[in-house]
């Protein structure tokens, strides 16, 4: 190709980069950019299987301006990417039409974007109480030095994962879901948490046991959540750190086993815990009652995060700011964790995703971008399944073939040893 029409090309890519960034027609344009994962997952081979990628490759370059497979909001401009990646000669002729022709489809995909400028002038009111975690969220166990002394569990409480809109879109209980970690450990090397968001519909009355029924008194009429998938049975999320039996798994936010604590018959817990929601309403109250919960192995967790499909979040270290003013309702008015203020809202939680908006609204501006991408089921959702159906199939293609280069290797090995 000549200068003149590697020039012209240039051009036409920092154009296309431009209108990405521009925020006036919608600011979540950049983030239909979609990546390749690194890593993936497979649940057959119970290991994450590596998904290497050429330096010159379109899909390398899009990562790289994601921080993952997913986009990251982290201030980043597609122009300076753009600028970077040809001055540094990583962007090459076919690299550049690729991407000049992805933006373009991006650019033709985000004209079904409502306008979002109430949303914009919203965030920027707000105090943020929240920011994205850059600390390891699954670090290695420590060796101990002592056999007789227990393994060190790892402190993974205090993080709340925040689904991408644009990730889990085959699996509805995870799509844009909210969990809570929990910093016990079931065995090493898996973490578990409760999904706060998805309810079933029913309340504890009409989905609990009959035999504990009349136990359960006033927590009747409190509405169940799905906490995942694994089953655990039923665990209450609250406030009350003086309830008997609990343990405290985030700032402000108790956890108490009630499943296992009626299988023994201590009935304590759920005693004190039909004395602490008398005076609340059904909605308002400060507690969560989540059935089951997710697990994942720490390699499979770290594989998430690396693609962005969870977004880790964390209390921020401003005493200022690390607290939002809430109003209860009923008893214990006043100040809350912020982690407190989004698993237990003071009002009706009657619109679809408002715990995860709010989640993403208290960690920033430039993250709170996300929640302006509309659900899946409008007019913009079948424009994007183009662009995530076409990202899917060459992550399939590439995973069977990684999968094909791991057994001939594993066939060699075992000839070898024979």
């Amino acid at each position: 190709m000549s200068r003149c029409a590697a020039r012209q090309l240039y051009k036409r890519t920092l154009q296309a980069a431009a209108k990405l960034d521009d925020p006036t027609n919608h600011p979540a344009k950049r983030a239909l950019l979609l990546g390749l994962p690194q890593s993936v997952w497979h649940d057959g081979a119970q290991r994450t299987i590596q998904m290497p990628q050429k330096r010159h490759e379109f899909y390398a370059f899009i990562n790289e301006f994601n921080q993952g497979e997913l986009f990251k909001p982290m201030g980043q401009s597609a122009v300076q990417h753009v600028r970077k990646a040809w001055r540094e000669g990583d962007c090459v002729m076919a690299t550049a039409f690729e991407a000049l022709r992805q933006i373009n489809l991006v650019l033709k995909v985000s004209e079904w974007l409502p306008p979002v400028q109430q949303q914009q002038e919203r965030c920027k009111r707000r105090a943020y109480a929240l920011r994205i975690s850059t600390k390891t969220i699954a670090p290695r166990p420590k060796k101990r030095t002592d056999p007789r002394q227990p393994q060190a569990q790892a402190q993974w409480g205090g993080c709340l994962l925040v689904g991408h809109p644009l990730a889990s879109l085959l699996s509805p209980m995870f799509h844009r879901a909210l969990i809570l970690l929990d910093p016990q450990l079931k065995q090493r090397n898996v973490l578990t948490g409760f999904i706060i968001n998805k309810s079933s519909g029913r309340t504890l009355g009409e989905s609990a046991h009959s035999n504990w029924l009349p136990r359960f008194g006033g927590l009747q009429k409190l509405p169940v959540f799905h906490g995942g998938k694994e089953e655990r049975g039923l665990c209450a999320l609250h406030v009350w750190g003086d309830v008997p039996g609990c343990r405290q798994i985030a700032p402000g936010v108790f956890c108490s086993d009630l499943h296992k604590e009626l299988e023994k018959g201590d009935y304590r817990g759920v005693d004190a815990l039909k004395e602490k929601v008398k005076g609340y309403r059904a909605a308002a109250a400060p507690i969560r009652l989540v059935m089951n919960s997710c697990t994942w192995k720490k390699e499979e967790l770290d594989a998430s995060l690396l693609s962005n499909v969870w977004l880790p979040l964390e209390e921020r270290k401003k005493p200022s700011a690390a607290r939002l003013p809430v109003s209860t309702g009923g008893k214990g008015s006043g100040q809350r964790t912020a982690f407190a203020s989004l698993c237990f809202p003071a009002v009706d939680e009657s619109v679809e995703d408002s715990a995860w908006k709010r989640a993403l609204d208290a960690a920033g501006s430039e993250v709170s971008i996300l929640t302006t991408i509309p659900s899946l089921r409008s007019e913009f959702g079948k424009s994007f399944l183009k662009i995530f159906e076409r990202r899917h199939n060459v992550t399939v293609q590439r995973l069977k073939e990684q999968l094909r280069l791991i057994n001939r290797k594993s066939k060699k090995a075992a000839d070898i040893d024979r």
